[in-house]
């Protein structure tokens, strides 16, 4: 569940251009470097889309392109499936997101977007592993991925997709 629910925020965060772009200026207090504003944005915008109001949530999507705009719509009805323990999961992934440097956030998108090409059950047995990866010690860590069961499980490619994530997100 874990692995649907962090899919559909990559989902909602990769359709959502950078958050200067989708907010109106004002909406947020003007606090901080620019930079941590956007940032705050994105994570709300989430939040934001999912407790507005049918005509509220039309009229702020009819600015997207349509293409991107039924992304964010497929991905906003799949969110408001979930259990309140899995939105604040989303949420809580959202803020360690947005918290990264910015390099790092591309790191994590650009792995994503390789992981798109994949099967789907190949990408959530990736995101099982990091999640399973992620509550390991840095020696675990290690030793479970130069271990044979871990490269039988997984390809050269998927197995770097996996490091790479793994490097990228902190340990919980």
């Amino acid at each position: 569940m874990l692995a649907r629910a962090f899919a559909i925020l990559l989902g909602l965060l990769l359709a959502l251009p950078p958050a200067q772009a989708q907010v109106r200026k004002g909406v947020f207090a003007k606090k901080g470097p620019l930079k941590k504003r956007q940032e705050a944005r994105r994570a709300q915008m989430i939040d934001r889309l999912s407790n507005m109001t049918p005509k509220q949530r039309e009229r702020a999507l009819q600015r997207l392109p349509e293409e991107r705009r039924k992304r964010v719509e497929r991905n906003l009805d799949r969110y408001n499936e979930l259990t309140p323990e899995q939105k604040q999961r989303i949420q809580r992934s959202a803020r360690v997101l947005e918290n990264m440097p910015p390099d790092k956030q591309q790191a994590v998108r650009q792995v994503y977007r390789r992981m798109t090409a994949l099967p789907q059950e190949r990408r959530v047995e990736i995101r099982r592993e990091v999640n399973r990866l992620s509550r390991m010690s840095a020696e675990e860590r290690q030793t479970h991925l130069n271990s044979d069961a871990f490269k039988n499980r997984f390809s050269p490619e998927e197995q770097g997709m996996v490091q790479e994530l793994t490097n990228l997100f902190p340990p919980q």
